[in-house]
């Protein structure tokens, strides 16, 4: 058509699939493309330099916020990036990375009950400052690695996703997601899927009891009886519940201000029904 310009080659248009590269890729090369896969690890180390120094007086808590908003901002202005990996790109780093933000995860949490045992009161700036901190790293490098995981078709893999998800206490998300979200998806069934014009606040409401009631008719039927009632011991048992008991566990046992870090599990939760909700 005279007048119209060429897209740039860059560019790429509504419903366009990029084209992937299957060309072989230098170590260099390999280097390059993975070393921006490392900025995954800046929630959970700023979480742990966090639970390693306190607790803290307000003024050096507030520290540890800064860098979390400053992210968003940050992330706000960035480009996007539409390429996918290239196909003979190595594996076994990005594994590592899984590895390795697993491993991070656990130790905050821990080192979180440490901290807030600690603590002279759950009712501080410190408590918030947690909440903020933690609970940010165990969403965006705490959740969304558990969702990676947990669709690994290794049963080892999927063990450390549904470990991850016990720490904010979500592990029923492994039954209901995998076995009731991409089954149902889309359909006024999958409790998963916004409605038409529904508002975050009215999806989370929603959503977050209605996944944990999917998840336990799923493992009912799975358990051979789909009425069987809910304190049978074999539901009970089931692992719907292991993530609730595990982290009952954690915020009830010992100290009384350890139950402060299962307060921890609502920001998670929050922010992953909000990629949940997001086109």
């Amino acid at each position: 058509m005279a007048g119209a310009q060429q897209a740039e080659p860059w560019t790429s248009t509504i419903g366009e699939v990029p084209e992937v590269d299957t060309g072989p890729v230098s170590p260099a090369r390999s280097l390059v493309r993975f070393a921006p896969h490392l900025l995954a690890l800046a929630y959970p180390l700023n979480a742990l330099c966090f639970v390693l120094t306190g607790p803290h007086v307000w003024w050096a808590a507030l520290l540890f916020i800064v860098p979390i908003f400053l992210s968003v901002v940050l992330d706000g202005q960035s480009g996007q990036e539409t390429r996918p990996p290239a196909a003979q790109m190595a594996s076994w780093p990005f594994d590592l990375l899984l590895i390795v933000l697993v491993a991070l995860q656990l130790s905050n949490v821990a080192l979180l009950a440490r901290m807030m045992s600690q603590t002279g009161s759950v009712f501080s700036f410190d408590t918030l400052a947690a909440m903020i901190v933690v609970g940010s790293s165990s969403a965006y490098s705490g959740i969304v690695v558990a969702h990676e995981l947990i669709h690994r078709p290794s049963k080892l893999w999927q063990s450390f996703g549904r470990l991850v998800l016990a720490t904010v206490l979500y592990e029923h998300f492994f039954t209901e997601h995998v076995r009731g979200h991409h089954v149902r998806v889309g359909t006024p069934e999958d409790p998963a899927t916004a409605r038409f014009g529904e508002s975050f606040q009215r999806f989370y409401l929603r959503t977050v009891p209605a996944q944990f009631r999917s998840a336990w008719r799923i493992e009912a039927a799975r358990l051979g009886d789909a009425n069987m009632a809910w304190y049978h011991p074999r539901m009970l048992r089931s692992r719907v519940l292991h993530g609730v008991v595990a982290g009952l566990g954690i915020a009830f046992n010992a100290k009384p201000a350890v139950r402060e870090a299962a307060s921890l599990a609502i920001g998670p939760q929050d922010l992953s029904e909000v990629i949940t909700l997001l086109p």
